[in-house]
This record gives C-alpha cells, sequence and structure tokens, in this order.
C-alpha cells in the first residue's frame, strides 16, 4: 500500500517534562572507514538532527575528529553490550572484512556480535552498505533478523539476490521492486528498504509500503548514508513502541524514507510530489456531516496556520499542474500557451527543476521536516487546535502564533 501522512500519527513524539536523554531513545553507529569517512559523519549528524536524545558513534579518526567540531553532543564510543536502542552499522564499510586497517576490522567482528544479540540488547539495527553481505550470509537466528532493518539500492539487490543463490531473471528486482522486496524480507526475515525513486519497505510478516516519490536530487553519493542515520533515530525514538509491536517496524523505516525525502525536496526546492502527499490527508471533505470541518471558523483558522507553517519552513505552494502557465522552477519561463505539451500529460517531478543538494543542508532541514510530518495526520486537529495552545505543553505557542509548538527561525535558506 502507499504510505498516507495518516500513517505517521504518534511516529514523531516530542520529549515531556518525564523524559530523559535514554527515554528519548539512544542510537548507536558503527559507519565510516579510513577510506570512507564522510559516510560515519552524514549518518551520525544525521541521527544527531533527528531527536533521538543520546548519540554514541564508533568510526576511523576522521570522522571522529570532524563530529566533535560540529556535533559535541555526540559520544565518541560505540561498541558491544552498551546500552543502545538502534543501532546503525555498515555504511561506508565497502565489507566488513575488506578494509584497509585493523582498526576497522575490529569495528566489522564489532558489527557481527551487535547483530548476533539484538534480542537479548533489546536493540534494533539499521543494517547499511557493506555490512548488507554479511548480514545475509550469516547465520543469525531469526529473533534477531526480525529486529534487523537493511537498506539496499538496486545494485546491492541484486547481489543479495546472487548472494542467496537465487536463479531470479536479471531484470526482475527493476520491472517488480516491490515483489523483490518482499521476497528479500521473507527470505531474510527483516524489514527491507529498497531505495529508489519510489522507495518500497517489506516487512517479513507481508507488510508493504511504497513511499512517495522523493526529488531526483537525492542520486547523489551519501544520500543513503544520510537516511540510515535518520532510520536508526526515528527507531530510537520510537523503540518503546516497538518492543510491544515488533510489526510496526516497516511502518517506522517507512516514514524515516518520508523525513528524508521532505528534507531533500525543501533543499533542492523540488518539492511537487511531496507537497502533493502531503496534502492528501485534506482531500477528506466529510461533506455529509452538518459539524464539517470546512464550515468551522477554528478549522479555517487551522488551515491558514498550516499554510502559514509550510510558508515559512520554506516549502513554496505548488500550483496545479493542469495550469498550463505552471512555472517550470526558479529561474526557468513559463510554458507559454500555445505548447504542444500538456501539463496535465507530464510525470511527477517534471514540473520543477530543482537543484543539487549539499548533503549538510539536507541534515539542517531535517528537524524542520520531521516538525511538519509529526502535525501532519489524522489527529492534527487535535494537537494544532489554535484554540487550545496549551495541549503543547512546555512547548505551547512560543512562537508568536498560537498553536505553534517552536520558535520559527525563518524559511530554509
Amino acid at each position: 500500500m502507499d504510505i498516507t501522512p495518516e500513517h505517521l500519527v504518534g511516529l514523531f513524539p516530542a520529549p515531556t517534562p518525564q523524559d530523559s536523554k535514554y527515554t528519548r531513545g539512544v542510537v548507536g553507529l558503527i559507519t565510516g572507514t579510513q577510506e570512507y569517512p564522510g559516510a560515519g559523519i552524514l549518518s551520525a549528524s544525521a541521527a544527531a538532527s533527528c531527536g533521538a536524545g543520546y548519540v554514541r558513534y564508533s568510526g576511523p579518526p576522521e570522522a571522529r575528529m570532524a563530529l566533535l567540531m560540529n556535533h559535541p553532543e555526540i559520544v565518541l564510543s560505540a561498541r558491544p553490550g552498551q546500552r543502545i536502542d538502534a543501532w546503525v552499522v555498515g555504511s561506508g564499510f565497502p565489507g566488513l572484512f575488506r578494509t584497509e586497517t585493523s582498526e576497522d576490522k575490529d569495528r566489522g567482528a564489532d558489527v557481527i556480535s551487535i547483530l548476533s544479540s539484538l534480542d537479548d540488547m533489546d536493540s534494533f539495527a539499521v543494517v547499511d552498505a557493506g555490512a548488507l553481505e554479511a548480514f545475509a550470509v550469516a547465520d543469525f537466528e531469526a529473533r534477531n533478523c526480525a529486529r534487523c532493518v537493511i537498506t539496499p539500492h538496486q545494485g546491492e539487490v541484486e547481489r543479495l539476490l546472487h548472494l542467496l543463490g537465487d536463479e531470479l531473471p536479471a531484470h526482475y528486482p527493476q520491472q517488480n521492486r516491490t515483489a523483490t522486496a518482499l521476497y528479500l524480507a521473507q527470505k531474510l526475515g527483516c524489514t527491507v528498504v529498497f531505495k529508489g525513486a519510489r522507495t518500497v519497505v517489506a516487512g517479513a510478516d507481508g507488510t508493504m509500503f511504497t513511499c512517495p516519490e522523493a526529488t531526483h536530487w537525492l542520486a547523489t553519493a551519501g544520500s543513503g548514508d544520510v537516511l540510515a542515520g535518520i532510520m536508526g533515530a526515528m527507531i530510537a525514538l520510537n523503540a518503546a513502541k516497538l518492543q510491544d509491536k515488533p510489526e510496526m517496524l516497516s511502518q517506522v523505516a517507512a516514514a524515516a524514507v518520508c523525513v528524508h525525502s521532505l528534507a531533500a525536496g525543501m533543499v533542492s526546492e523540488d518539492i511537487y510530489s511531496m507537497h502533493e502527499w502531503l496534502h492528501s490527508h485534506e482531500s477528506d471533505d466529510f461533506d455529509d456531516d452538518e459539524d464539517d470541518f470546512e464550515d468551522s471558523d477554528e478549522d479555517a483558522e487551522f488551515s491558514k496556520q498550516i499554510s502559514e507553517l509550510r510558508r515559512l519552513m520554506g516549502i513554496p505552494e505548488i500550483p496545479d499542474k493542469t495550469d498550463a502557465s505552471v512555472s517550470l522552477g526558479q529561474g526557468s519561463e513559463d510554458i507559454p500557451e500555445s505548447s504542444d505539451a500538456e501539463a496535465s500529460d507530464m510525470p511527477d517531478g517534471e514540473l520543477t527543476e530543482g537543484h543539487q543538494i549539499i548533503l549538510m543542508d539536507l541534515i539542517r532541514a531535517l528537524p524542520h521536516a520531521m516538525l511538519i510530518l509529526r502535525y501532519t495526520g489524522d489527529d492534527i486537529m487535535d494537537t494544532l487546535n489554535p484554540q487550545n495552545p496549551d495541549e503543547f505543553g512546555q512547548f505551547g505557542g512560543v512562537g508568536g502564533y498560537p498553536g505553534f509548538p517552536f520558535r520559527f527561525g525563518g524559511p530554509l535558506q
């Protein structure tokens, strides 16, 4: 099924007076190598930007120094046996035991130890990049595999299928991504995030989510490392919920993909598909109800505030794509009325050009994207009621707009 804003309800918890850094979720990362230190910097920075209370990191000296300078809140120690809700492992590894330094090889051994004891430690894991092949061929117990989310792209899926000895046609993964993701999930007993323009998430129990199409500017080195960090933080934030309902792991993973896609759309100024998706919950009009919220002054004010929220966060209002004069993007000319190309026939994502994503800008946008998604969904009227700003407790109304639980910093630049 397509994931909707309603699936995200409750997955972005704000801290309460009773919370501590531990109850808000602890993320541990073993990412980045001497050859690819940037993967460690990107994944750990993303995890630290997505609301987890405590982030621990183990990586090469270059990555540790960069994180110390830019995220001094990250603790530069992550190893088996520590109190960790969600691990992120493998980003930046060419293979767990194909690295150049003894330190990196020792960290690869730590990854195997961690994945072998997830259930005993009440932990979950995001398995990325160089850890994927080791995960596929290692003899992990099913109870530990069930706590893992693997994040392969197209090429990695093909390699995993080859390692597993499956005789699927070479074109099969590309032409049937949904079936391939589900096949791998059930074969490996884990949750699979098959990355692409429309990422597919499959659980071993048969749960399927297709995520909204992301900006194609995400096709850049390092974007998967950022996603892995986001996913680790999202799992840690929801760790208590997942202990009770482990079947929600695929839903939380899909929510992380939505955060990644929305933040990317914001910083690339190519947000068309995500804009449509964000507004999809507004199509339920409840016309038969005499108390229809569209006729309510209170809810009209709510809609106005939501529009203001998106404007202040730098999310442009996208014109109807059937409008022949719709702009093609920043600095481009309008489609002339005599154009042979009908705007309504154009595929999603072609009405705005956007621009290259700088991944550190994407990471800076993550808190904004999470904030927007937190207040999107069925319960948005209960949490953003302009008549009840105190609903937010310590965050209520501090932005000068009743009902907005934050201080505005202006649009992203």
